[in-house]
């Protein structure tokens, strides 16, 4: 554990100071989401190998706000099992079954067109043009079907 709080601690000025800049929106067309092995940040914390994961991390949450991580405790059959059963159930599933609206969609379904984003298009115009965001004002219901455990 003290070999994970050394890694942890040992950030220095530069580092901080590097990521307190602007960082320029990054184009990821050509790009894919990064898949995060946790073996080397197993093995040792403080290694080249894991900090090269770490970066990966903080790349995938800044570009795409998503990462994959591949954790070697996990066998790879019970992913497949799972994935398999989620595609299954959103094949015949009506969005409306399982959903509960009564507790704001916390578990089950939350079907499509059911919410909608925080309307923050006076704030978004105050923004300098480079910094705005793209998506539509006012915000429009999200599209997609999802789950909550």
């Amino acid at each position: 554990m003290a070999t994970v709080e050394k890694a942890q601690n040992d950030v220095t000025s530069k580092e901080v100071a590097s990521a307190q800049q602007p960082v320029a929106a990054a184009d990821t067309s050509q790009e894919e989401v990064p898949i995060v092995d946790l073996s080397p940040f197993m093995e040792d914390p403080t290694s080249p190998a894991a900090r090269a994961e770490i970066e990966k991390v903080a790349r995938g949450l800044m570009d795409f706000g998503c990462l994959v991580i591949k954790d070697p405790r996990v066998d790879e059959t019970h992913n497949d099992t799972f994935v398999d059963m989620l595609e299954e159930y959103f094949a015949i599933s009506d969005g409306k079954r399982d959903a509960r609206p009564e507790i704001s969609y916390q578990v089950g379904v939350t079907p499509e067109l059911a919410e909608v984003p925080r309307n923050h298009c006076t704030k978004a115009a105050g923004l300098a043009e480079g910094h705005r965001p793209v998506s539509l004002c006012p915000p429009e219901p999200d599209l997609k079907m999802r789950f909550f455990w």
